[in-house]
């Protein structure tokens, strides 16, 4: 999968300048991969750093050992110009700004691993896709094996807290045995594994359990098949937590024994909206294409601006409702 060239670049020496990242609000399996390249690039001495676009929720401390995870700020953070940029579990430039311009500006060389089809492609920049993986560590773990890299306990607890967070605790596997297959390997190398599950799947805390009282206004269509949620971000204040929990009310939402497809659309104070999409059954894509986002065919978003509650709201039902 990965380019001769890709590998050599990789390993050159002198090491050029390395940059590591991940999407805008940064979730599991984009810091558990790309912390895992990044300590594969160390153990062969290369210059690498990796950002983040604003600061990690809490429950992905456990990953940040020695504070190795740096958070981008466009006024102070100093790249050298030419550095390697390498975006994994992304597909969408815009997921990547301003850090996506500034590395363009400084003539950076640009490379995407993901398991996403491609949103926005830019055809100067280089992509390693395969929707077929549940995970972006699949691919990460591809990749290192091509390096021959000696996997550590710190790459496979990266690698591992990727595979279990994306595939939800190896719910959804899109139907492979590849991340079975790749944690039996890695799982002997990590101490504890239970500090994953613990860090990852067990934070409820007293605000948590009140902010799931927005479970009522949840509303329900076709006969209990179809969810939507609709929360203003003062909300989040409110019950002193981020829009991180919203999505743990959506995988509640999902257990729902009839619910096939769930909308979570999140306004800020500008009146803008973030809108998240899941399904058992249907290609999301379409729906979400439509407001100029993306995703997987069963898990796809978009950011949507100059539209009302009520426009974004009867299409995304009639869509469902198809």
């Amino acid at each position: 999968m990965y380019s001769k060239d890709f590998i050599k670049l990789l390993q050159q020496k002198p090491s050029p300048n390395f940059i590591i990242s991940t999407h805008k609000f940064c979730d599991g399996d984009g810091l558990g991969a790309g912390l895992a390249l990044l300590y594969a690039l160390k153990k062969i001495n290369q210059k690498v750093s990796f950002f983040t676009l604003e600061p990690i929720h809490s429950k992905y401390e456990f990953l940040n050992k020695n504070n190795v995870i740096q958070v981008f700020n466009e006024k102070n953070t100093q790249i050298p110009k030419k550095s390697i940029f390498i975006f994994v579990d992304v597909n969408d430039t815009r997921l990547m700004e301003p850090l996506y311009s500034l590395a363009h500006k400084n003539k950076g060389t640009i490379y995407f691993i993901d398991h996403h089809p491609i949103i926005q492609k830019n055809s100067t920049d280089h992509f390693f896709i395969n929707s077929s993986c549940s995970s972006t560590a699949e691919l990460i773990y591809s990749l290192l094996k091509e390096l021959k890299t000696d996997l550590d306990e710190d790459i496979c607890l990266n690698l591992f807290s990727s595979i279990v967070f994306d595939t939800n605790r190896f719910r959804d596997i899109k139907n492979s045995s590849k991340p079975f297959s790749i944690a039996s390997e890695i799982i002997p190398q990590i101490k504890d594994v239970n500090l994953i599950y613990e860090n990852l799947f067990k934070n409820l805390t007293v605000d948590k359990i009140r902010f799931m009282s927005q479970l009522e206004n949840v509303e329900y269509y076709s006969n209990n098949r179809i969810a939507f949620l609709h929360l203003k971000e003062s909300v989040f204040k409110k019950y002193n937590t981020d829009n991180t929990q919203a999505y743990d009310l959506m995988e509640m939402i999902r257990d729902v024994k009839t619910i096939d497809s769930t909308a979570l659309l999140i306004e800020n104070e500008k009146g803008d909206f973030k809108l998240s999409l899941r399904s058992k059954n249907k290609n999301l894509i379409p729906l979400a294409k439509s407001f100029n986002g993306g995703g997987h065919a069963h898990s796809a978003g978009a950011y949507i601006k100059s539209k009302s509650l009520q426009e974004i709201k009867e299409a995304v039902i009639s869509y469902l409702k198809k």
